[in-house]
């Protein structure tokens, strides 16, 4: 019965879209028509209008397109970006005929087209977690425990404000690396790709001796019809030196309401639940679930704060998309009893007016100038061929590289099965985790290489031996060694 049921909704659905299928295909071909005409740059406006509904959206002028936070980047194209979204709602037409209610996308080995994604890897979209990095600078500054807790909840939930994009992440490649050096908050960040199956993610960032962040992603994916069920399954570790306090916090749950009909909306829900790993404090944030019935998200939050004791201490209020603030129950070193305050806020005006809805952080993941790119190691996630093409617009380019890479990465498999080696990250490696389980964690050399592979290019030397691809070289994850 059950299977019968499934079969007849996926009957219903390809029935119902046939039609919205069709006319987005000719609106396609009238776009294609368009663009021939343009041989040079993106001069020509090009209608990004989805079958959603949604109206056309202004390109921003050049001063927008920039981001504040690193003007020496170059300008993120977004014209290029307005001209490859084509609106959601096709999906249905790539993934109906190979999926079954419950697949897990990410390791269905589904190759799906490159319009369908923004132009970042998930290691670039984990990156988006530092953009309210000052709340852990506020947390090290901190002279109660009690008070470092509520800048690390306010931390942990304004990693999610700029979730509320439709667009997948590209699945990193084995082997796959990204760096960014935040001038202005004062971090550096590094991120690899340690395992292909199961998909995992690891990143290490630090500013001075203030702090040092850690994370692990193994996200699972569940199609059910109109929604996407995710887990990121993330494990995040907050360290400070100058205190020796260790924080563990586990991610909440999310899910994508209407992938095929209506209008599609995003929701976190489940709770973020932090302890501090040398007194014994807890926090925990509810991330509050919509009704059943709902058609829109439910972005409130709620949490608390107790001592090693159980006693609550600070109780916390918001929303995940705009702020959250505390209310002190007891008096601590750094706050009164009776104190409210408001821990963290969204940045004004901080997101671009294009397709994607990119925050201007996010958009400075993208961005890419001649000096930074002599420096990357060609695994970096900003050489990748597919991110390449769709911020240039070419999202059939896009597609083919895309499909190459992965082509690669199961020859690669397949290699290593055969030869009996097991793969080995370059700057990561797994040690035993306080849950019981395992982590990937930051073991050296990354930035050893790079500082000296800047003064050897300042000499004019050979620097084919600095920060080369590791042992990703010559594999799939080392994007220079494509022939395209």
């Amino acid at each position: 019965m059950k299977v019968f049921q499934t079969k007849m909704f996926q009957m219903i659905l390809k029935k119902k879209m046939m039609k919205k299928i069709k006319k987005r295909q000719k609106d396609l071909a009238k776009e294609r028509k368009r663009v021939k005409k343009k041989k040079k740059g993106y001069e020509e406006r090009v209608d990004g209008s989805d079958i959603s509904g949604e109206g056309d959206n202004p390109t921003p002028s050049k001063s927008e397109s920039l981001s504040d936070d690193h003007p020496k980047f170059t300008q993120l194209q977004t014209e290029g970006i307005n001209k490859y979204s084509r609106g959601i709602g096709s999906l249905l037409g790539s993934i109906l005929g190979q999926t079954k209610l419950g697949t897990d996308l990410l390791r269905a080995g589904i190759s799906l087209p490159a319009w369908l994604y923004e132009p970042l890897s998930l290691l670039q979209r984990q990156t988006e977690m530092l953009e309210y990095s000052h709340l852990l600078d506020k947390a090290a500054e901190c002279k109660d425990p009690i008070d470092r807790m509520a800048y690390i909840a306010a931390f942990a939930v304004s990693g999610f404000s700029a979730s509320q994009r439709y667009h997948n992440a590209f699945n990193p490649i084995l082997g796959e690396t990204f760096e960014f050096i935040d001038e202005k908050r004062g971090f550096r960040y590094i991120s690899e790709q340690v395992s292909h199956h199961p998909p995992i993610s690891a990143t290490h960032a630090e500013k001075d001796k203030l702090w040092v962040f850690y994370q692990n992603a193994s996200p699972t994916t569940s199609f059910l019809g109109n929604a996407l069920s995710i887990d990121t399954q993330g494990k995040t570790h907050v360290y400070f030196p100058q205190t020796k306090e260790h924080y563990f916090y586990t991610n909440p749950k999310a899910r994508v309401h209407n992938l095929i009909f209506g209008k599609m909306w995003v929701e976190h829900h489940g709770e973020v639940s932090v302890t501090n790993l040398k007194n014994g404090d807890t926090c925990t944030v509810e991330f509050k679930k919509c009704g059943f019935f709902s058609n829109s998200v439910e972005y409130k939050v709620e949490g608390f704060i107790k001592n090693s004791e159980g006693d609550i201490c600070v109780e916390l209020t918001g929303r995940w998309d705009q702020y959250l603030e505390g209310t002190w129950l007891v008096d601590t070193k750094d706050s009164e009893k009776g104190k409210t305050e408001e821990l963290w806020r969204i940045f004004d005006n901080n997101f671009f007016n294009n397709k994607l809805h990119l925050s201007k952080f996010a958009a400075s993941l993208i961005e890419l100038d001649e000096e930074v790119k002599a420096i990357l190691p060609p695994t970096d996630s900003r050489l990748r061929l597919d991110i390449l093409q769709l911020v240039s617009g070419e999202p059939d380019i896009a597609t083919k590289n895309k499909k190459m890479m992965e082509e690669r990465q199961r020859q690669d498999k397949k290699k290593r099965e055969q030869d009996d080696v097991e793969w080995v990250p370059s700057f990561f490696h797994r040690i035993p985790d306080e849950d019981g389980g395992h982590m990937w964690v930051y073991c050296g050399d990354y930035w050893e290489q790079r500082e000296k592979k800047i003064k050897t290019l300042k000499s004019g030397e050979d620097v084919s031996d600095l920060l080369n691809g590791g042992n990703a070289k010559g594999t799939s994850g080392d994007f220079k060694s494509y022939e395209v």
